[in-house]
């Protein structure tokens, strides 16, 4: 990247005239005699002239600013959660701090934007305290990503382990699902797949199966269960690390310590999705009925932690599979005003809730949300229920969440798929009433829907 500026200073004498001393009201010109090279040597060194000023002329501000450009934050949540999900330009941005010294100092602060962090990985812990406390990289830092990959407690058992894995891997070798998923791939390479599928799935299922009679399948299926063996205590042991580092508060404490350490006040962007890559997701919990689901608790207690060493967010942004298991969201009145208390500064809120695993017993949703938006300083929310119309539950109630508060600093707004009665919806569009444009969209049997703008 190479900026050059020209700055262009034009003729003093054009646009002034000869040089004059004396006061302005009585001026003298001063004329400079001809044949006298040592006056016309100073009077040319004198003179302006323009001058070629290259990037490092620029102050260290407009330099960052230009690095800003490089940058741009993927909105799409990946698989696994990376640290540097930025746009075309990065690696052109990272080939900078190969330039020069200030180069790399300053490009070094925008190196890492978001940080990720993973329940199932305790070394992404470390490696956010690393970052913490380095003098530079910290600076960079705007969103924390929390990916919670939630291991099931059902799984300590080893034949419901394989059992799943083979309804899984079965459901995955159907024949049309396979064909529909790779239609560019030959044939013949699809039907080895499915071939090779329903071999596992099989070996899976008699593995299951009580009455399994080891070594009499084979050497290499005795090896094959040697291996599923070692994978289910693998999976043991990282559920049992990973229920220690939630009860014990462990996490809340490490990402507290270490946001607050972070010299820009950072967004915390927490996504949970039906493609985890953890060995359930919470559809797959839900479908095949693994128990109760995990809890999302902590997150409330990571948000206190944060306002506690000093640190009040800017933004949210989660996005749910489901609403978790029994008293999940369940909030006592001191735990209430607390997490409103920690909204005091936020600007940004988005929110989005799949339409699996809805039980009840996880607690009042839109009491949750009322807590997260009952402040004035937001200025963007978006809502989004994808509850279907034939699911026979309530979606989130607009009236509730959003209350009688006024709105001052709210310009923009996205919900859908809510519901709420018509006198509570005229008191929240009062509220509403410094926003320029409100646009409806599709009407539901339930009230009013309005833009869908959801953040994933």
């Amino acid at each position: 990247m190479f900026v050059v500026l020209l700055l262009l200073v034009p003729d003093q004498n054009k646009f002034f005239g000869p040089i004059g001393v004396g006061s302005p009201n009585n001026r003298k010109t001063m004329s400079i005699p001809e044949n006298c090279p040592k006056l016309d040597a100073a009077y040319e060194l004198s003179r302006p002239y323009p001058q070629n000023l290259t990037i490092l002329d620029l102050p260290n501000e407009l330099l960052l600013e230009i690095f800003d450009h490089f940058i741009v934050l993927d909105s799409e949540f990946p698989l696994r959660g990376w640290d540097c999900p930025c746009g075309e330009g990065f690696e052109s941005l990272v080939n900078t701090r190969l330039v020069c010294r200030r180069f790399c100092e300053l490009a070094s602060q925008k190196v890492i934007p978001v940080v990720s962090i993973a329940l199932d990985e305790e070394h992404s812990l470390k490696r956010l305290e690393e970052i913490s406390h380095h003098p530079t990289l910290a600076k960079g830092v705007r969103v924390i990503r929390i990916c919670p990959l939630f291991y099931a407690p059902a799984f300590t058992d080893f034949s419901r382990y394989v059992s799943y894995h083979a309804k899984v891997i079965s459901h995955y070798a159907n024949p049309d699902y396979i064909y529909k998923s790779n239609p560019e791939q030959d044939p013949s390479v699809v039907d080895e797949m499915i071939a090779n599928a329903k071999a596992i799935a099989s070996f899976l299922e008699r593995l299951a199966s009580p009455d399994y009679n080891i070594g009499g399948h084979g050497e290499r299926e005795e090896e094959d269960r040697e291996w599923a063996v070692e994978l289910h205590q693998e999976y043991v042991a990282r559920l049992k690390r990973q229920e220690l580092l939630v009860t014990s508060g462990k996490f809340s404490r490490v990402v507290a310590s270490a946001m607050a350490r972070l010299p820009a006040s950072p967004d915390v962007w927490s996504q949970f999705s039906n493609y985890m890559l953890a060995p359930t997701s919470s559809s797959h919990t839900h479908r095949y009925n693994l128990g109760p689901l995990p809890s999302y608790s902590f997150l409330i207690d990571l948000v206190i932690k944060l306002r506690h060493k000093g640190v009040l967010l800017n933004g949210i942004s989660v996005s749910l599979g489901n609403i978790g298991g029994p008293g999940s969201l369940v909030l006592a009145p001191d735990i209430r005003n607390q997490l409103s208390l920690c909204m005091q500064e936020l600007r940004v809120f988005d929110f989005a809730l799949g339409r699996i695993g809805r039980d009840p017993k996880a607690g009042n949703l839109n009491e949750l949300l009322f807590a997260c938006l009952d402040t004035c300083s937001l200025q963007s929310v978006n809502v989004l229920d994808n509850l279907r119309d034939t699911d026979g539950l309530e979606p989130i109630d607009l009236g509730k969440i959003m209350g009688s508060r006024s709105r001052k600093n709210l310009t923009r707004v996205g919900f859908s798929g809510l519901s709420t009665d018509l006198s509570k919806l005229i008191v929240v569009l009062k509220a509403l009433a410094g926003i320029d444009d409100l646009l409806p969209a599709e009407a539901g049997p339930y009230a009013q829907r309005y833009l869908e703008t959801g953040s994933g």
